[in-house]
Formats: C-alpha cells, sequence, structure tokens
C-alpha cells in the first residue's frame, strides 16, 4: 500500500514539526502504557498504607509528567501540536 501525503504534510515533515509531533505523542502514549500497567502496583505497595515521607517523594515523581505534558500541550512556548 503506498503513503500518499500531500504537498503541505512533506513541507511540515521536512521542516521537523510533524516529526516533533510524532516523537512527543508516542512519548506520550509510553508514558501512559507506564503509569497504567504499574498502577495495579502502585494502589498496592504506596496507596494501600500510611504514607511516608519517601511515599510522598514517589507521588510527586511519578505524578509530576502528567503536569508537565499539560504544560507542553497548552502552555508552552513551542507548543508542537498547535505549531
Amino acid at each position: 500500500m503506498a503513503l500518499s501525503l500531500t504537498p503541505e504534510e512533506v513541507t511540515q515533515f521536512l521542516d521537523g514539526r510533524l516529526l516533533q509531533t510524532y516523537a512527543f505523542v508516542s512519548g506520550v502514549v509510553l508514558f501512559l502504557y507506564d503509569w497504567m500497567l504499574m498502577l495495579p502496583v502502585e494502589l498496592d505497595v504506596v496507596w494501600s498504607k500510611k504514607l511516608r515521607p519517601l511515599d510522598v517523594l514517589y507521588i510527586i515523581q511519578r505524578y509530576m509528567p502528567f503536569f508537565d505534558t499539560i504544560g507542553v500541550l497548552f502552555v508552552g512556548k513551542d507548543n508542537v501540536l498547535i505549531a
């Protein structure tokens, strides 16, 4: 099956925006996949007992990428999906 691209899509790809968008989206998908795989373990180990200082640090480290992704998507100067 042949891949058909419009001249505008070729120009965007060569300009790097399309490739940058693909890389960003694939990173987000991998992040969400990892998060879904580890959620049952996390619920059992971290959330089922009293929180300790290291648990709080883990939670901050674990969920910070959600906020980073939102920042890149909607607030970032070099927005890769809206550029």
